[in-house]
C-alpha cells in the first residue's frame, strides 16, 4: 500500500477521537488491530484464543489483553501482541485509535489501536 493510503487511514482514525467514552468500574484492556499488505491487498490479522486463558476462551479476537499496573494502554496492546503472536513492538507503526468499547460480560473497557 502506498504511504499516502496509510495516511488516509490515519486521518480517518483521528476523526473518531470525539467518540471516546469514559466508563467507570471496568478493568482496562487494549488490543492491536493489525493491518498488513500482501499482494497489493490489505488484510486484518485475527487470533483464536486458547482454552487456557481466563477470559473469552476459544473466541476469535485481536491480539491484546488486560493492562498491567502502571502500564499505559498502548504499551499493553504492543506487549500483548508480542506475547500472543510474536510481533515486536518496534516493528508496529500505530496509525491511530478507535473508540473504546465495553465488554461488560467480562468487566473490561477495551481500547483498540490500529497499526501496520
Amino acid at each position: 500500500m502506498e504511504r499516502s493510503e496509510w495516511e488516509t487511514v490515519r486521518r480517518r482514525l483521528e476523526a473518531t477521537s470525539g467518540a471516546r467514552r469514559e466508563g467507570g468500574g471496568l478493568r482496562r484492556a487494549a488490543v492491536l488491530v493489525p493491518l498488513y499488505q500482501a499482494g497489493g491487498e490489505i488484510f486484518l490479522l485475527l487470533t483464536r484464543r486458547t482454552q487456557m486463558v481466563e477470559h473469552h476462551k476459544g473466541q476469535i479476537a485481536f491480539p491484546g489483553g488486560a493492562a498491567d499496573e502502571g502500564e499505559d494502554l498502548l504499551q499493553t496492546a504492543l506487549r500483548e501482541t508480542y506475547e500472543e503472536i510474536g510481533i515486536p513492538p518496534e516493528q508496529v507503526e500505530i496509525l491511530g485509535r478507535l473508540p473504546d468499547t465495553e465488554v461488560t460480560v467480562s468487566g473490561f473497557r477495551v481500547t483498540p489501536y490500529v497499526g501496520v
